[in-house]
């Protein structure tokens, strides 16, 4: 049979489109439910979106609503965010440009160009909204739509573009107070998905509108399409049903392949045929033919390659990305040994389901069409696969031999690359389980090698010893009358032998110093890779090894007591991980702790859970060949449950006794939970039930309202009640008695965890797409957070209900507070969690991974406490004084925020939205429970706390206020910024403070500001490389007194900038930190005491002097706190932020300082803690658990032994 190109005939005009939008006219468009949704969504006001694979006619709805719309009265307003450009535009010329395309479709009257020059002090997102508020609404009358294509073409955006959906949001949020807004809608096309439009997750989410869900066509629908065979081929009604086979109703297929058909039929040849079969070869000849045969020279216009390229294009994510979709493709071929993959919305199904290669079908997903499971075959995963993998050949080879080949795995030098290469890449499952077998075997390997290097030293030891004893026995034999003509040799001998020492010696303190300095590399490089316990081990190793060290000069000594000390100090200070297990030697799934605090068990993909001693020491393994989800200890501490995918629930008693076996489900038992009486167990299992057991094995209750498998279950702390959350996101609350109370609905993820408050008021739940929500018993959400990058599994509650944690696919372990507030990220496992546990004290959180390790983390900081919400830069901090009244209270800013602390470093208050523009200086009244802040806008905010009123006051130029100081009296408050100037204010008998005088001299930014604690002088910091000293007139009354106009001292120097100034608690000495690195004291009398190049590479900050004059803290360019004494003498490093520190404050009594950061981090450091502690004792005392029963470590014996 052959096809071969036709003409149709002239009568027949009906033409099919392949590629680009349909006009509203068009033949060949097919009307699906998403049509008339949208339609009457968007006449009903709503807001909406669009959001699928590229090539699936979502710019053709666009095309047809808007015709559609502008016949039903409504003015409507079409953007293609493309036709604006990414590469060549910036932020201002972007928003102009949505700004003129509105202006035109819309046939405003305003003059666009004019207006938009006269708006240019606002920012654009700011303008575009005033635009649309100000000119569209109010020359309109019309309900209004705006219809936003191609809205992914953001992501491209050399600039942030989070304002322009914030804008989109606020005009949706104001609809209750701006009756105008009402009438305006937006509508948003794209291959996106609403989480990631707004790239700020501390920003609220674009979290409004309504979704609509664009299918392919169905048969139904595609009817219309038949018209254009009619005339041309026999059977129009089963070539279309063919070719819906083969496309899958994907619409641009549809339209190539109806098109491909009318253009190449041989009609002489077939055209009397009525055999079906004749028909179906005939389609199969034209795809084959035309589509599938060297597909990439034949995909014009584009739609193959643009699938290869949206599963290609992420280096980070293609592994995860073609392992997923491995998975469903093998499921399509052999369902019995490759089930069906549920949908589930993690990130990973999204962002493969925006490829287009797959849908949603059932619940599960499915390959979309045949023709894509043709191209994108195994042969081509695997291609890819191999092509992505360094190792992909030795991996190959390890499968192949059913994962028992252990020559294939990668060792050494192979190893380390491997693991490098897959640093910030999500991988598949496979790659991790081969570089897990490959690091065990490589650990297994070292142990051997290590334990024949001791039997070998040791064989050579005992040699040694009997050739000495021998030589002695000869020596001892000698005759007496040579004994002096021996002595005589062995003289001689000991000569050569003390010059051949002496070379050897020199030698070996090359290489101990040279260990000192690896060590102390790896240590740095585990602690940037958040490998914070190898950091420490290493950090104690090398403080050690370098206090082994003599006769080295005094310039390396003080060299590497310096760094050795200061590693171990960021290892001390920055570590919250204290012991590490190789549990499994696949991953790990489920951790629990007893509650008599003595034990710990563990669960695997390798078929076993493990009971462990509190220290790490392995006491039973239980083998059941098959992956294990969770393990469970009795509220007692007598018995583990251990559920198995067979269904059964395994009873055993911590003396590794086995008990029962609880028989019931028909399919896999993923989690369980006991009462907390012990007298029951309820189970969660994929068979979509939940079963509630006595503890003797009697099944109590089936319970089978879920609709999807249930994948975890909590019992109530009272016990009369259990909650159970499914993969349709739904949590269900259960009496005992098996009545259904509640259900808790979030349909729009799947759920993993669920777990309650210790007083039964609330229950988090952990979800697919990447959030945990916290739910009040009664069903109100309370809060969404979305912290974690990747689908959060596990949550627990701490045992005292302060805080909880949750552990993500993102290999990131959180800890919250009972409100949701995030408190730390630690980090460390390779790749994803899986289960999360605070141990009974909650003094600890036990985490495990798919790495196959269960990490043990303390969950307080000795040394340091980051004080949470913060959203932004924080420009400020400050501590009220002794003499106030809310003395010790905390102030931090940022952005527009205010927050205040209690002494322990809880949240008071806040003032959110405090200006329009940034905070950026904060200080206390010494007398009042009052607080100041200045902003960007040149305004200074005095909030009285007793009653929360604000008081604003300001100059008409606006400029930015950077530094803030009051007088000790209270009655002066100075402030200076970006104008050069130094505004005094005096207050006046209402308790406001009144401009009273302006101090010039400064050439540039005014960056910082301090008054002597007697008020008796000022001391400025500018970028103008100064620091200067302003003294009072004398003989003036004080409602008259004012400052010298000029300064009695200018302090000068090497200085550039000067960032920072403070004076001591005496008076009589002022400090000042400058960007070049130079720390300098200077007198009253402006004598300079003494300068500390602190750093020729990175620059100081700020400088705080403690309440005793003993200590400075000096805030580094380079993320680093120092202290130093008053002399200069470096005394410690507090290390913690992760970008240049902004502010330092100490506490009133000197005990703490706190610290702010542009990495939006403020750190309260326990100053008690940090210099009273012995590093050695403190770090070896931080291990012993790991170096007693950890077999991944090779140390030198002395290490530790004196601790």
């Amino acid at each position: 049979m052959t096809l071969t190109p036709s003409q149709p005939s002239p009568q027949h005009q009906f033409s099919y489109q392949v590629g680009g939008s349909l006009p509203p006219e068009s033949q060949t468009y097919v009307r699906r439910p998403a049509d008339d949704n949208l339609l009457q969504a968007l006449l009903d006001g709503e807001f909406c979106y669009v959001f699928n694979s590229r090539q699936m006619g979502k710019s053709s709805l666009r095309v047809q609503v808007m015709a559609q719309l502008r016949q039903a009265g409504v003015q409507c307003g079409g953007l293609d965010l493309t036709a604006i450009g990414t590469q060549q535009v910036n932020v201002e010329q972007w928003y102009a440009a949505i700004a003129a395309i509105l202006s035109k479709q819309f046939q405003l009257k305003t003059n666009f160009r004019q207006w938009w020059r006269e708006h240019l002090d606002l920012p654009p997102a700011a303008r575009l909204s005033s635009f649309i508020e100000d000119v569209l609404l109010s020359e309109t009358q019309a309900p209004l739509v705006i219809l936003i294509d191609e809205i992914d073409s953001i992501l491209a955006l050399k600039f942030a573009t989070d304002d322009f959906f914030a804008l989109i949001r606020n005009i949706y949020n104001q609809r209750a107070d701006c009756p105008a807004c009402r009438r305006l809608s937006f509508a948003l096309f794209g291959v996106t998905t609403p989480g990631e439009l707004i790239a700020d997750k501390t920003r609220t989410p674009f979290n409004i509108g309504r979704g609509i869900y664009l299918d392919g066509f169905q048969a139904q629908e595609a009817a219309p399409l038949a018209a254009g065979l009619m005339g041309i081929i026999p059977h129009p009604q089963q070539v279309l049903e063919r070719i819906l086979h083969w496309t899958g109703g994907q619409p641009f297929l549809m339209q190539k392949l109806c098109n491909l058909v009318v253009s190449h039929y041989d009609g002489q040849k077939l055209l009397d045929t009525d055999d079906p079969n004749c028909i179906e070869n005939l389609i199969d000849l034209c795809v084959h033919k035309h589509i599938l045969h060297h597909w990439e020279a034949q995909d014009e216009p584009e739609h193959l390659k643009t699938i290869r390229d949206r599963l290609l294009y992420d280096e980070r994510k293609v592994g995860q990305l073609l392992t997923l979709y491995r998975q469903v493709w093998q499921a399509e071929q052999v369902q019995s040994q490759h089930p069906l993959i549920p949908a589930n919305e993690s990130p990973t199904q999204t962002e493969l389901l925006l490829s287009g290669v797959v849908e949603k079908r059932d619940s599960y997903l499915r390959v979309k069409n045949p023709i894509y499971e043709r191209v994108f075959d195994l042969a081509w995963i695997d291609y890819q696969l191999d092509h992505l993998r360094p190792y992909a050949p030795l991996l190959n080879a390890w499968v192949d031999s059913n994962y028992q080949d252990q020559s294939r795995l990668l060792r050494g030098q192979a190893l380390r690359e491997a693991l490098d290469w897959t640093q910030r890449k999500s991988l598949g499952d496979l790659d991790y389980r081969y570089l897990t077998a490959s690091q065990d075997l490589e650990q297994q390997e070292i142990q051997q090698n290590l334990k024949f290097e001791r039997q070998e030293a040791q064989r050579k030891l005992e040699q040694e010893r009997l050739v000495e004893t021998q030589q002695l026995l000869k020596l001892q034999e000698q005759n007496v009358r040579r004994q002096r003509q021996f002595l005589g040799v062995l003289t001689v001998a000991l000569i050569g032998a003390i010059g051949l020492g002496s070379v050897t010696f020199v030698a070996y303190q090359r290489a101990a110093l040279s260990e000192v300095r690896a060590v102390l590399a790896a240590s740095k490089g585990s602690y940037a890779s958040n490998q914070r316990l190898d950091a420490l081990v290493q950090a104690l190793q090398g403080r050690h090894n370098f206090k082994q060290l003599r006769f080295i000069s005094d310039d390396v000594r003080q060299e590497l007591d310096q760094d050795s000390r200061q590693a171990l100090e960021k290892a001390i200070q920055g570590n919250h991980e204290f012991n590490r297990l190789q549990a499994h030697a696949g991953g790990a799934l489920g951790v629990d702790y007893s509650r008599d605090g003595q034990w710990l068990a563990s669960s695997g993909t390798d078929g076993t859970a493990k009971l462990w001693r509190r220290d790490g020491t392995l006491v039973e393994t239980f083998e059941y060949g098959v992956s294990i989800y969770s393990v469970q200890f009795s509220p007692d501490s007598q018995l583990l449950a251990i559920p198995t995918l067979d269904g059964q629930i395994h009873l055993w008693s911590v003396t590794g006794e086995w008990q029962r076996t609880l028989r019931g489900h028909d399919g896999p038992i993923w989690r369980l939970a006991w009462s907390p009486d012990g007298g029951q167990l309820v189970s969660a299992s994929s068979d979509k039930t939940v079963r509630l057991w006595s503890r003797d094995g009697e099944l109590l209750r089936t319970l089978t309202g879920h609709q999807a498998p249930v994948w975890d279950v909590d019992f109530h702390p009272q016990g009369e009640e259990f909650a159970s959350i499914s993969l349709d996101g739904q949590i269900k609350l259960w009496g005992t008695d098996g009545t259904l109370r509640r259900s808790l609905e979030d349909n729009s993820s799947s759920g993993w965890s669920v777990a309650y408050s210790p007083d039964g008021e609330e229950l988090i739940g952990s979800y697919s797409d990447n959030r945990v929500r916290i739910w009040r018993r009664d069903g109100q959400l309370l809060r969404s957070l979305s912290e974690h990058e990747s689908e959060v599994v596990a949550v627990a509650f701490s045992p005292d209900g302060s805080q909880f944690a949750s552990g993500s696919a993102d290999r990131q372990l959180k800890l919250w507070s009972r409100d949701g507030t995030p408190i730390t990220s630690l980090q460390g496992h390779h790749s994803g969690l899986r289960g999360v546990a605070f141990s009974p004290e909650g003094t600890e959180v036990a985490s495990a991974g798919d790495d196959g390790l269960v990490r043990l983390w303390q969950v307080e900081n000795a040394f340091r406490q980051k004080l949470p919400r913060h959203r932004n830069v924080i420009w400020g901090v400050a501590y009220a004084p002794s003499s106030s009244p809310i003395a010790s209270q905390l102030a931090s800013l940022s952005r527009q925020d205010l927050y205040l602390w209690d002494e322990r470093g809880r949240l008071i208050q806040e003032f959110s939205n405090l200006a329009d523009q940034a905070l950026y200086d904060v200080v206390f009244h010494p007398h009042r429970p009052q607080v100041f802040v200045s902003d960007a806008g040149g305004e200074i905010h005095q909030i009285d706390l007793t009653n929360n009123t604000i008081t604003r006051q300001g100059q008409e130029d606006e400029f930015s206020l950077f530094a803030l100081d009051i007088s000790p009296d209270g009655r002066w408050l100075v402030s200076g910024g970006d104008n050069k100037q130094i505004q005094v204010w005096r207050e006046d008998t209402s308790g406001a403070y009144v401009l009273h005088q302006i101090l010039e001299g400064h050439q540039a930014r005014v960056w910082d500001l301090a008054f002597s604690p007697d008020g008796s002088y000022l001391v400025s910091g500018s970028l103008d490389g100064t620091a200067r000293i302003w003294g009072w007139e004398s003989d003036l009354a004080e409602e008259n007194r004012r400052f010298l106009e000029v300064p009695e001292r200018v302090l000068r120097g090497d200085q550039s900038d000067v960032w920072g100034v403070a004076v001591s608690p005496d008076g009589d000495r002022i400090v000042s930190a400058s960007r070049n690195g130079l720390l300098k004291v200077w007198t009253r009398q402006g004598e300079e005491v003494f300068t500390l190049t602190l750093s020729e590479n990175n620059g100081l900050t700020r400088v705080a002097w403690s309440p005793d004059g003993q200590l400075l803290a000096v805030g580094r360019t380079d993320n680093h706190i120092d202290l130093y004494t008053e002399a200069g003498v470096f005394v410690s490093r507090l290390t913690g932020h992760e970008a240049l520190v902004l502010s330092v404050a100490f506490s009133p009594e000197g005990r703490f300082l706190v610290s702010g950061s542009e990495d939006r981090l403020a750190i309260r450091w326990n100053l008690d803690s940090v210099l009273s502690v012995n590093l050695l004792e403190y770090g070896c005392r931080r291990v012993q658990d790991y170096l007693h029963t950890s077999a991944e470590i090779n140390l030198t014996s002395s290490l530790c032994q004196d601790y």
